[in-house]
């Protein structure tokens, strides 16, 4: 199980389907089709964005079979809007089950943009992609433009970059709090 010391508490916003598999089965994981039925016409975004994090992820983080897709989860609630009638799931996850990035870095993923911590470069490639009268949705949305795509994809790659000084405790690196990947989330996690 490992030291409390070992483990992070966040918080995740779920259906109460997605609660009643943890309480009957003892673990939930998320699949491909869930987020094709959650986000209908916008699903192709998401599906490009979480493709990307899946096969990033398994290079640091064992990825069970059961698992397609990731659950979300966060260190603050504040980063979570939900209701009195659908209360996040508080969690105690062993650091070596997840991995941490800014939510102001993923945001970059989930609006398209160029992730980088140099500011010089990141300015370079908005002003490149300006000068030819494109931005990063233009790029991400179509097939015109294979150079400046793989660019941006590439650099989401920065994204677990934080990944161990934050499980450090080193939680200032976070602009706008932490963000967990998890391939799963365990009944013997959930604490309230």
């Amino acid at each position: 199980m490992g030291s409390e010391s070992s483990r992070i508490i966040l918080y995740s916003l779920q259906t109460e389907l997605v609660k009643s598999i943890i309480n009957d089965n003892g673990t939930t994981y998320s699949r491909r089709e869930y987020v094709k039925n959650k986000y209908l016409e916008s699903s192709g975004i998401f599906i490009t964005i979480y493709d990307f994090l899946v096969n990033e992820a398994k290079k640091l983080l064992t990825k069970p079979d059961e698992a397609e897709y990731p659950y979300f989860a966060f260190r603050d609630l504040y980063n979570i809007e939900y209701t009195s009638s659908n209360l996040p799931l508080k969690l105690c996850v062993p650091l070596e089950e997840c991995l941490l990035f800014d939510v102001n870095d993923y945001n970059k993923l989930l609006t398209f943009d160029y992730l980088t911590f140099d500011e010089n470069e990141y300015k370079n490639f908005h002003n490149e992609i300006e000068k030819a009268g494109i931005n990063t949705y233009k790029i991400m949305t179509s097939n015109f433009y294979p150079m400046y795509k793989t660019k941006i994809i590439y650099s989401w790659k920065h994204l677990f970059d934080k990944n161990e000084k934050l499980k450090k405790g080193e939680y200032t690196l976070a602009k706008q709090g932490v963000e967990a990947f998890l391939w799963c989330i365990k009944k013997e996690w959930v604490i309230d």
